[in-house]
């Protein structure tokens, strides 16, 4: 609703009489804030044939429903324990913004070789696709780095059975 109510104004022609106007630039509370968010190019992405990219065929890939306006988003995605991937990304963060449905997986992420955390990326709203933003690591030396994933094997415990699925519309930075 906000987005389409910006869109609308932005698409208004400016008055002819409109100037340019600064803006100060003011220097961050938190020095690892996320001022510097943005999409990682999937360019980035190394992976290995267990990971497919485009749009996913829902019927054979879910058993949660898809939101209409995810149904043609393409994305990079896996079902299969052990599928690996790697980025390579210059900054403080590094996460993924995912659809995370009823078959949702267990990732190990590694960065730089050296730091390793499990992620459940199975949540409540994990009965359909939902979007949502993962942050695996967010306060890294300022610098360039590299990011391991792999999907685990599926395990009892979970909020719900869960999967092994990964679904990741973009990989997100800063």
């Amino acid at each position: 609703m906000i987005a389409n109510a910006l869109l609308a104004e932005w698409a208004k022609p400016l008055p002819a009489d409109a100037k340019p106007q600064a803006v100060p630039v003011v220097k961050p509370l938190d020095p690892k804030s996320y001022v510097r968010g943005r999409f990682i190019p999937v360019a980035n992405v190394k992976a290995d044939p267990s990971w497919k990219m485009g749009v996913p065929d829902w019927a054979k890939e879910s058993k949660g429903k898809v939101r209409s306006r995810f149904v043609k988003v393409p994305m990079i995605y896996s079902s299969e324990a052990g599928a690996k991937l790697t980025i390579d990304f210059t900054g403080t963060a590094i996460g993924a913004y995912l659809l995370v449905g009823p078959e949702t997986g267990i990732l190990r992420c590694t960065v730089d070789g050296k730091e390793t955390v499990e992620i459940d990326t199975l949540h409540r709203h994990s009965g359909f696709n939902y979007p949502m933003t993962v942050m695996f690591f967010n306060e890294l030396a300022d610098g360039e780095h590299s990011l391991e994933l792999e999907i685990l094997e599926n395990r009892p415990g979970r909020i719900t059975a869960g999967g092994t699925a990964l679904r990741v519309i973009g990989f997100t930075g800063n």
